[in-house]
């Protein structure tokens, strides 16, 4: 067995860990998976993915401040959510979440191109956040209507 075969099953493993403790971590525990090392590994990560996105913001508005991210909450659960990911729980994939970054942040640059008050921004924002929702909505329950016949 090759290092680069363990190593990407330790990976794999590590994924499904994370997985099973997400989606209960009582059973993960029980089936004998190394619920708190991973949990130390992911917010591990999470907290270096944090401190960069300050950096970042600091560097990019020249300050830094306890509050300067206030308000983004609704614009990065737009983005998953428009990624394809479901309010109510469920799959997501890192990728749409990009997509779903990257079409808010078109938009937003293109209704700052065009003069756009930023009042009706979050008012666009929340609107296509509704349709998403509503695509998703609908998409489920077509879903258990083709699962129950």
């Amino acid at each position: 067995m090759t290092r680069d075969h363990v190593t990407r099953r330790e990976y794999d493993d590590f994924g499904r860990t994370v997985r099973a403790f997400g989606s209960n971590e009582r059973a993960a525990v029980l089936a004998g998976m190394p619920v708190n090392r991973s949990k130390v590994i992911v917010f591990i990560v999470a907290g270096v993915c944090f401190a960069l996105a300050g950096v970042f913001m600091a560097g990019r508005l020249s300050s830094a401040e306890g509050n300067m991210a206030t308000g983004f909450e609704m614009n990065v659960i737009a983005a998953v959510v428009v990624g394809g990911t479901a309010l109510r729980g469920g799959r997501g994939t890192m990728f749409g979440t990009v997509v779903g970054s990257v079409l808010f942040a078109v938009l937003a640059n293109a209704l700052n191109l065009l003069g756009v008050a930023s009042y009706w921004q979050y008012v666009l924002t929340g609107a296509v956040l509704i349709a998403a929702i509503a695509v998703g909505a609908r998409r489920s329950s077509a879903a258990e209507v083709r699962g129950a016949g």
